[in-house]
């Protein structure tokens, strides 16, 4: 197939990219023709609750990337093919679209709120003024696509990598620079840090973050009302420029992979640390050794700090904090012990139950006040969406947790009420939860927005 661009240091950036090509599939809200899924597969309040393969693409088309926000998505076809289709409040077909008329291949690309931006392959065959960024954009009330340059205030030298979320556009150079968007000048990207810097980074809807070369030191930037930022505080203002978070250096770990959350529309409860129902954004981190730390809201178990079912926790994580580690609700013999996700299993089957929350054995839920979740199999990446959040194993196992509403995580769970109907308070799943539908196929990449979790698979799965 195309070889889609590596940089250096792959093993630190792959979480983003498929480990190799694989077929599409997705969960979630499917309303407002926002999936393109079969209408077998969508329920009566407009659902897909389960990962399903995603249609209108050619039979033969095989991914290495997928990117979704508030409405708006795009695959990578691992021949440099761009896909773009969005929900019906976007101005996009609800259709994937091919991108026509690039000057080259893609080898990166991501979603903001209302467009698609795309790194190109650059080639001897390609004029030298060619452009490598371009931002595809809708032509009114879904008529078609308009493609356009994306400009910088300076010399970027050849990109290795360029991330999309709301209105935000960041672009990493590989000679270690990384490049931004302002408000007052979306379209043009001003150098945010010099050549040298940084390895890979990721925007949110609310916040930003950046990995150092060395790969030990994390950079953030934006809005903290959550903590999400680590800096062990919640600035009262967003942070216009980036504080370093020297927390993964002190403690002599790479950093893999980072992520921000995306579908994020604000942030609830303000700058509050005892505000109950904070809908807020987190920062996951996963190092080298696979392990996710998790930095900002705990709400609805997006923490993945907690045994039994919370809606309204105690704190955020201000730090960032080891899943697997010590649990909020450890100590609280009034606490409602409501046990969600594959948790709901210990009683029937609890060696499965363990194996679906990542564990080594059921005796590890709980054990010295700790969760115990996925401490027994090694991450590749992470990444938080409004309300919920996945982590993809070295393995091919898919997690999620969080709120089940729309059908985002996957999960049986939010199909678990009386009779197989959904439950009527959604489904706050706290512990990470394999994927059901997903446990017989190898799951290769994965990406979240607002209401959806998209997944690229081995060939072999079956809706």
């Amino acid at each position: 197939f195309f070889g889609f661009f590596l940089p250096s240091g792959f093993l630190f950036f792959w979480g983003m990219f498929a480990s190799r090509p694989g077929i599409l599939v997705g969960c979630g809200r499917a309303k407002g023709r926002a999936l393109p899924v079969s209408t077998a597969a969508v329920d009566s309040a407009g659902d897909c609750v389960y990962p399903v393969a995603l249609q209108g693409f050619p039979p033969s088309a095989r991914f290495v990337k997928v990117s979704a926000d508030y409405g708006l998505f795009c695959a990578l076809q691992s021949t440099g093919t761009l896909w773009v289709w969005g929900s019906a409040n976007t101005e996009f077909t609800s259709s994937p679209t091919e991108v026509q008329g690039l000057p080259g291949p893609v080898r990166d690309c991501a979603v903001g709120r209302t467009f698609a931006v795309a790194l190109l392959e650059s080639s001897q065959g390609m004029r030298r003024e060619c452009p490598e960024v371009l931002t595809i954009g809708a032509v009114g009330s879904r008529k078609g696509m308009q493609v356009g340059e994306l400009g910088f205030d300076g010399d970027p030298g050849r990109l290795s990598q360029v991330d999309a979320c709301g209105d935000n556009v960041i672009a990493v150079g590989e000679d270690g620079s990384l490049w931004s968007n302002a408000p007052t000048s979306p379209t043009v990207l001003h150098r945010m840090f010099p050549s040298g810097s940084v390895c890979v980074a990721s925007i949110g809807s609310l916040h930003g973050a950046a990995v150092s070369a060395d790969r030990r030191t994390l950079w953030v930037w934006g809005n903290g009302c959550c903590g999400n930022l680590g800096l062990g505080r919640r600035p009262s203002t967003p942070m216009t420029t980036p504080s370093v978070v020297s927390f993964f250096a002190e403690k002599g770990l790479q950093i893999a992979s980072v992520a921000c959350t995306r579908g994020q529309p604000g942030c609830t409860g303000g700058t509050s640390g005892s505000t109950p129902g904070q809908e807020g954004p987190r920062t996951h981190v996963v190092t080298a050794e696979g392990r996710l730390w998790i930095a900002g809201t705990t709400h609805k178990g997006l923490g993945a700090d907690h045994l039994y079912k919370t809606f309204m926790p105690e704190g955020n994580h201000l730090s960032f904090y080891q899943v697997g580690g010590p649990a909020q609700d450890a100590h609280k013999p009034d606490h409602q012990k409501v046990l969600t996700g594959a948790a709901e299993r210990l009683s029937k089957d609890p060696h499965t139950a363990a194996r679906r929350m990542g564990m080594a054995s059921p005796e590890l839920f709980g054990q010295g006040g700790t969760t115990g979740y996925l401490t027994h199999t090694p991450l590749r990446y992470s990444a938080p969406a409004h309300i919920h959040s996945v982590a993809l194993s070295q393995g091919g196992v898919l997690f999620s947790w969080g709120c089940g509403s729309d059908g985002r995580t996957g999960l049986r769970a939010y199909m678990g009420g009386p009779g197989g109907a959904k439950r009527r308070m959604k489904c706050y799943v706290s512990s990470p939860s394999a994927v059901e539908a997903l446990e017989r196929v190898e799951v290769l990449g994965v990406a979240v927005g607002r209401t959806w979790t998209l997944a690229i698979v081995d060939e072999c799965f079956r809706s």
